[in-house]
């Protein structure tokens, strides 16, 4: 009797040590997914739609003080969007000012600059920005609207440096920007590895995919955008003033406008 009841109280114990490790596995996987990822300070932009919990309501982040939008139509059927831009993922502002320069496109940037009243002890990234499904601007989705074709450029700081998430709704446009870049490796100053977002199941681009319907750059006339995650390293590669950034710039700014180019 003594026997059964040790080896069930051994059983029990195991038992509850296991729960107890699967409880603290899933706390850590909690916190570090809100790390990763982010649960986002505000939750829209319009306080239309989300009230208090908006930024354009806030009080404490303001307009013209902690971000700018600039907001710029042309006689263009391509807009390019920075919805994370200035301080949030930076660089993202600067590659679609050099995009809308170089192909005539219009353009929509989101300048996150937050000052210590906004900010608190967070950073931009983690008080200002606001995921691509929920960010609603009314101007935003009005010009996005507007457009047949639509390109989104963001920021992902734990890529590798050559690699680029491809993502959004329209796979021709997604295949052609990988088929351009396979193509023109020879140009570039290191290898770029193009993954479709959407169809892989590559870790690195798995949360990066891009096809919500209510994602921003899939708002536009077709309802299909194309959706670009660069790393950190590759976007301030794109924007330096040497040889080797002209070269890169030529293949990536390259393989975009091979994209949106097809009908």
């Amino acid at each position: 009797m003594s026997t059964i009841y040790s080896t069930q109280t051994v059983a029990q114990r195991f038992f509850a040590i296991a729960l107890v490790a699967l409880g603290l596995t899933l706390v850590e996987f909690v916190f570090k997914g809100n790390s990763a990822w982010g649960a986002d300070h505000f939750d829209c932009f319009d306080a239309a739609r989300c009230g208090s919990r908006s930024l354009s309501s806030s009080a404490v982040c303001l307009r013209n003080r902690d971000y700018t939008i600039t907001s710029t139509p042309r006689n263009s059927q391509v807009v390019v969007l920075s919805i994370h831009g200035g301080a949030i993922e930076p660089m993202t502002s600067t590659i679609t000012q050099m995009l809308t320069q170089q192909y005539g496109w219009s353009r929509y940037d989101f300048n996150a600059h937050g000052t210590a009243q906004c900010l608190g002890q967070r950073s931009n990234f983690e008080t200002l920005h606001i995921t691509a499904a929920q960010f609603d601007d009314p101007d935003a989705i009005a010009l996005v609207n507007r457009h047949l074709k639509a390109i989104s450029i963001h920021g992902a700081g734990d890529l590798l440096r050559e690699t680029i998430c491809v993502g959004g709704r329209d796979q021709a446009q997604i295949q052609a920007f990988i088929k351009f870049i396979q193509h023109h490796q020879d140009k570039s100053p290191y290898l770029i590895q193009p993954i479709n977002a959407p169809k892989s199941d590559d870790k690195a681009c798995t949360a990066l995919r891009g096809i919500d319907l209510l994602n921003i750059v899939n708002r536009n006339a077709h309802r299909a955008g194309l959706q670009l995650e660069l790393s950190r390293s590759m976007r301030q590669d794109l924007v330096k003033q040497t040889a080797e950034a002209q070269a890169l710039r030529q293949v990536v700014y390259g393989a975009i406008n091979a994209a949106i180019s097809i009908q």
